[in-house]
């Protein structure tokens, strides 16, 4: 943008082009502009990443499932909470795009709450990996069906959940501690070749 003043000639002050117009006591000068070559962040990176991957993953959607995400995205009138996106596309990159909120509501007994747009499985396993309880087909393109809240108290034995969302990228809370269990083994009776 270049500003005119015609008091006694035409005197230029901003940038045109890529030359930039300034004073520099009381003389007009023009300079060459530059840009800056900062790289971008760890964070920047990721997200931007992020971003490629959601793109990609709209693309492996199937016909039925797109005409699904578009029906119940106008069905359900998303487009006037100003918390979604302003068209089905965009919430479908939501959908990969944003990470869960994991909170515990209950310490004594860890009854925990997760957030997301399309949450699609929870599973619960104690500290050794065994699955202790497990619900799928919370969300689903078909169905139109979006669970976003999903509240539950695990057992006590549980130290671990997984979250699935409808995008398939999973992620994992460590809600109790993780025991190590400890191998024994008595070198009297033990095979070296075996025990460590």
């Amino acid at each position: 943008m270049v500003k005119i003043e015609n008091e006694y000639g035409d005197v230029l002050t901003g940038k045109s082009g890529n030359a930039i117009y300034q004073k520099f006591y009381g003389q007009q000068i023009r300079r060459k502009s530059y840009k800056h070559t900062k790289p971008p962040s760890k964070a920047q990176q990721n997200i931007r990443q992020k971003f490629k991957d959601a793109l990609a993953w709209i693309k492996t959607l199937t016909y039925e499932q797109k005409n699904a995400l578009k029906t119940y995205y106008r069905n359900s009138k998303l487009s006037y909470d100003p918390k979604y996106p302003v068209n089905w596309y965009n919430f479908a990159k939501l959908i990969y795009i944003k990470n869960p909120t994991f909170e515990i509501l209950n310490e004594s007994n860890n009854q925990y709450r997760i957030l997301h747009p399309a949450i699609k499985k929870i599973e619960e396993k104690s500290s050794s990996g065994l699955l202790l309880f497990s619900v799928d087909n919370l969300s689903s393109f078909i169905d139109q069906n979006y669970t976003e809240h999903y509240e539950h108290t695990p057992e006590t034995i549980t130290s671990q959940i997984t979250l699935t969302t409808l995008s398939g990228l999973e992620y994992n809370y460590i809600i109790g501690e993780l025991l190590e269990e400890l191998i024994y083994c008595d070198i009297r009776y033990c095979d070296p070749n075996y025990c460590m």
